[in-house]
This record gives structure tokens, C-alpha cells and sequence, in this order.
């Protein structure tokens, strides 16, 4: 998937969100130096285990 971003804007979508974050993880874009409003929003919640990511309901779920 690419993704372009023609204006600076608050991120419309995942891709947009990850792209955002990447900018900034690479130094490419100061924190704050970019629109981030609403981008928790987008984002999915997970937890970290030893087996990699899982979704924070299926952890509640589990057993």
C-alpha cells in the first residue's frame, strides 16, 4: 500500500496515523512539527507478549 500525503492535515486513517509516526521515528518530521489530532483514535490498542501482538480483547478473553 502507499500512501501520499498532499497537505498536513489530521490523519484520515490507519495508514495515514502509522505514516505519520514513522516520519517522526526517523527524524524526518519534528513531533511537533506534524498534525497528530485524533490519531489515538485510529489506532488500535494492543498488548505486547512473548508470542507477539494480541488484541486487547482476546487477552481479556483468554485464559
Amino acid at each position: 500500500m502507499l500512501v501520499l500525503l498532499a497537505t498536513d492535515e489530521k490523519p484520515a486513517s490507519v495508514a495515514e496515523g502509522f505514516l505519520k509516526l514513522q516520519l517522526i521515528s526517523n527524524r524526518l518530521v519534528q513531533p511537533h512539527g506534524t498534525v497528530l489530532d485524533g490519531i489515538f483514535g485510529l489506532l488500535h490498542n494492543i498488548a505486547w507478549t512473548n508470542e507477539g501482538p494480541i488484541d486487547l480483547p482476546e487477552l481479556l478473553t483468554a485464559k
